[in-house]
């Protein structure tokens, strides 16, 4: 991945973990909490949201 496009991926990739938010769980709420890692190369990114249930993968 080149610098041009990685924040095009990164983007992506937040707006799909929001979007399983939205699309899984009952009232549709989420907190996301983006961070910069200290060795600066990187962010790391979590989405929590407010269903009981432990989240099932779908990975074949």
């Amino acid at each position: 991945m080149n610098h041009a496009t990685a924040p095009r991926l990164r983007r992506i990739a937040l707006t799909e973990l929001v979007a399983n938010v939205v699309r899984h769980t009952p009232d549709r709420r989420a907190a996301v909490l983006m961070s910069r890692r200290p060795d600066g190369r990187g962010v790391r990114v979590e989405v929590t949201d407010t269903c009981p249930r432990p989240p099932m993968s779908t990975a074949v």
